[in-house]
């Protein structure tokens, strides 16, 4: 009985120590941060906008009548369309799923190598450190009530100026699960500057693995729709009850 019980311990403790590769790699605020600020910037008529669109041909095309909407993660259940819903759930879903971010990107490390090159104060930032401290979805409304999406208002590619804290890297998905980093990334003054695909309407930022307030590694909290660890949850509880089995049937034949 003895030999039974030190393996069904053992399995226990294997469970235990797989369920780490699970947690979601997200900075504690992401399930309540707001979505980043827009910073207007000038456009080709010399007019300050919230964003810059392209047709295919690297063209300014006038959408003057649409409204730029972002709409974070932690709004998702509040948004009016069920198009972002899914969109950001999916997002969430991936992150989740993947064991760090270079799982979904895997020239992550490639991009922080420049970051680093570029910054010395980074030297031995590793891109399995990072986490994602903004998720949100871009799109458009027109007259006030219909959604649009960047593809279905001929977009190419949008520029963005938004508000960021800290080191900051930024990831694009259309929605299929495929991620990629965002061309022409660019930080200035707190701010990012973004030139968005426009099939690719979920963005992620992603920092340095530490807690607001800094100090230590981030718990990286954020167990949402993480299938892994309620997989993992109930193997253990199974495993906890083959345990209770085993004493209780030792105890009878005692």
């Amino acid at each position: 009985m003895k030999k039974k019980f030190a393996a069904v311990i053992a399995a226990v403790l294997v469970l235990a120590m797989a369920l780490p590769a699970y947690a979601a790699k997200f900075a504690p605020s992401v399930e309540q941060k707001e979505a980043p600020s827009v910073v207007k910037q000038e456009n080709g008529s010399g007019v300050m906008v919230d964003f810059i669109a392209y047709d295919a041909q690297g063209n300014e095309i006038d959408l003057s009548d649409l409204e730029l909407v972002i709409t974070p993660y932690s709004k998702k259940n509040s948004a009016s369309f069920q198009e972002i819903k899914d969109a950001l759930n999916k997002a969430k879903g991936d992150i989740d799923g993947a064991s760090d971010l270079t799982a979904l990107v895997s020239t992550l490390q490639q991009k922080v190598d420049e970051l680093i090159a570029a910054d010395s104060s980074l030297k031995g930032l590793k891109a399995e450190d990072l986490v994602v401290c903004d998720l949100f979805n871009v799109s458009f409304l027109r007259n006030g009530s219909e959604y649009v999406s960047l593809a279905d208002a001929g977009v190419s590619s949008l520029k963005l100026v938004l508000s960021c804290d800290g080191l900051n890297i930024a990831l694009a998905s259309d929605g299929s699960g495929a991620w990629k980093i965002v061309d022409g990334t660019e930080l200035s003054g707190g701010n990012l500057t973004l030139t968005i695909d426009g099939s690719c309407p979920i963005i992620a930022f992603v920092r340095e693995g530490t807690p607001e307030g800094g100090g230590q590694t981030s718990p990286q909290t954020g167990y949402e729709s993480n299938t892994g660890i309620i997989v993992s949850i109930a193997l253990c509880a199974a495993v906890a009850g083959i345990i209770g089995a085993c004493m209780i049937v030792d105890k009878k034949r005692a």
